[in-house]
């Protein structure tokens, strides 16, 4: 049976996002709450995709769960040469980094008028 050519770009997406947070299947399986097992085969496009692996996995890299279906990366078409910078250096903060982001856009939010 030949794979779904979205789940194998899902799958490469997943692995990017992987390998930028420098984690292993087994990091990311214990930050989602999915198996090792699980994460490998979405990785190789074995197995359909679930909103609710979709959705695991967004909440593990910290991001809305569409985002997982679009590199969005330095080289996106989309973006302007400084978003391009910004983005570039975004890819290699730390979860941990993403979450304090994450915390201080809410905050300026409800500062804006």
């Amino acid at each position: 049976m030949a794979k779904n050519p979205l789940e194998i770009e899902f799958g490469k997406i997943v692995i990017e996002r992987r390998n930028a947070q420098g984690w292993s299947q087994d990091d990311l399986a214990e930050k989602s709450g999915l198996s090792r097992n699980t994460i490998g085969r979405i990785e190789r496009a074995e197995t359909s995709i679930t909103t609710n692996n979709i959705t695991a996995l967004a909440k593990s890299f910290g991001v809305d769960p569409v985002f997982l279906f679009r590199r969005g990366g330095p080289n996106d078409p989309m973006l302007t040469p400084l978003a391009s910078t910004v983005v570039s250096r975004i890819l290699k903060f730390s979860h941990d980094d993403i979450e304090w982001l994450n915390d201080l856009f809410k905050l300026l939010e409800k500062k804006m008028p």
